[in-house]
């Protein structure tokens, strides 16, 4: 079916935001067209475009990713020279590529949604080694690399602002930028990523454009009505800026420090299950946005997650937290472990079912809503916890490669809050995969660079 319209807004609203979306995506393979990576690279970042065409176009989208991957790393011989680390990456994507088929075998899932989800991970895999060869290459491809990025992240804040015009200013949990058309994650974890790519792009050092920049990220956030986005990025910021560099406040770094309680004060304020009135600029009450954040997270005192000498088949967690924490303390209940907990119910379970058809799975531990399942419940429920192990392993050592320490710890507290408290979200999705890999190898090159430039100068 032609177009696949969101829900409770208007159809020709919705045609007009998309024709922004598809205009800037014209814009940015106009700019560079002039490199093939590129143009492959906006593509991953415009999955939304093409599932607001229909479910047809998505499947089209897919299978062109996944052919532009397959062509890149054999036209450019990324696999010519491998590293001991390259080794043991590629044992840990085997690993994760046979829970895969076990779970797929053990649940008797359709092909075409295995495999659906099977081409996010290896277009991940090769993305390790295509984006470090282009890192590597040169200075000119390095810095139009990084230029990309900041501009597709740009790009997300024209079509947030489009949004906001175009429907009169009410807050849309999806239709966020080019990357999500149904489902609003995306609107937390744009914001945070883009900060990253900013902090890289400016090598730390911002200007007030800079900021301007910073609240037009927080602006893709207020039109999703996200709320743990105005709780995260103020510490992200304060990493990023303080922490990371090692470096003692000055004067720039004070307006970072007062920015971070100001985005906090705008957040309660402007985001309406955060404040008492239920509207956008409502009062600031700071209990209140916390209480209703614990309860969100870990459901009511009296809901939440039994104890696990008392845990049995059927009973309900609650809330992104309740569930993380009800999954660890099944795990450690060993004995009771049966194979659809080692294994997994199948994808369909997770990405092919309503609500209801979720809550009626018959997995061991249920979640009080499917909304609230974590990436870490998301794969238990598609793979058990032979899928939860492989996946952490897989992902978790490509983020431990970063050879700065506080750089590396950062990261890996971003990544862990979104995975295990969280939607898993960066992990399935191709385009903040591909910023994820980024991240690593740019840092490692820079890292690199001064070892080399210091031995000039002895």
């Amino acid at each position: 079916m032609l177009f696949d319209f969101y829900p409770w807004v208007s159809f020709i609203t919705q045609i007009w935001l998309y024709l922004i979306v598809l205009m800037t995506g014209i814009y940015m393979c106009y700019k560079y067209r002039k490199s093939l990576l590129h143009i492959y690279i906006i593509l991953l970042f415009y999955p939304g475009f093409f599932a607001f065409l229909g479910k047809e176009f998505t499947d089209v989208w897919r299978i062109i990713t996944l052919g532009f991957t397959f062509w890149f790393c054999i036209e450019r011989k990324v696999f010519s020279v491998w590293t001991n680390k390259d080794i043991l990456l590629t044992i840990l994507f085997t690993l994760l590529t046979l829970s895969f088929f076990l779970s797929f075998f053990h649940s008797g899932d359709r092909v075409t949604v295995v495999l659906s989800q099977y081409s996010r991970y290896i277009i991940a895999y090769c993305l390790w080694f295509i984006i470090r060869k282009e890192i590597i290459m040169s200075e000119s491809r390095r810095v139009r690399l990084i230029h990309l990025l900041y501009d597709l992240i740009l790009m997300q804040m024209i079509i947030s602002i489009a949004k906001l015009i175009l429907f009169e200013g009410a807050q849309i949990e999806s239709l966020v930028g080019s990357l999500s058309h149904i489902g609003g994650a995306a609107g937390t974890t744009i914001p945070i990523l883009g900060f990253m790519v900013l902090w890289f792009y400016r090598n730390g050092k911002f200007q007030l454009k800079d900021w301007i920049f910073v609240l037009g990220l927080m602006l893709i956030g207020f039109t999703t009505g996200k709320r743990a986005v105005w709780f995260i990025m103020p510490i992200v910021i304060f990493a990023f800026m303080i922490y990371v560099p090692r470096i003692k406040v000055n004067k720039t770094l004070w307006i970072a420090i007062i920015m971070a309680p100001f985005a906090l004060y705008l957040g309660v304020r402007l985001t309406p299950t955060l404040n008492p009135e239920y509207q956008v600029w409502g009062s600031f009450d700071l209990e209140y946005a916390w209480n209703y954040a614990m309860e969100y997270q870990f459901g009511k005192e009296e809901e939440n997650v039994v104890p696990i000498i008392d845990l049995k088949q059927g009973d309900i967690a609650m809330g992104r937290g309740g569930g993380t924490i009800a999954l660890i303390e099944h795990f450690f209940d060993f004995d009771n472990l049966s194979v659809i907990d080692w294994l997994g119910v199948g994808f369909s379970t997770m990405y092919a079912t309503n609500y209801k058809e979720f809550a009626d799975s018959n997995i061991f531990v249920q979640l009080n809503h499917k909304g609230s399942a974590t990436g870490l419940f998301q794969t238990y429920v598609t793979m058990g916890y032979l899928g939860v192990f492989t996946t952490i392993l897989f992902f978790f050592y490509m983020l431990c490669q970063i050879k700065l320490r506080r750089l590396r710890w950062v990261v890996l507290g971003v990544v862990a809050w979104e995975y295990f408290m969280y939607t898993g979200f960066i992990f399935r999705t191709t385009a903040f995969m591909l910023l994820i890999v980024f991240f690593v190898h740019y840092s490692n090159f820079l890292v690199w660079q001064n070892k080399q430039n210091k031995l000039k100068l002895d």
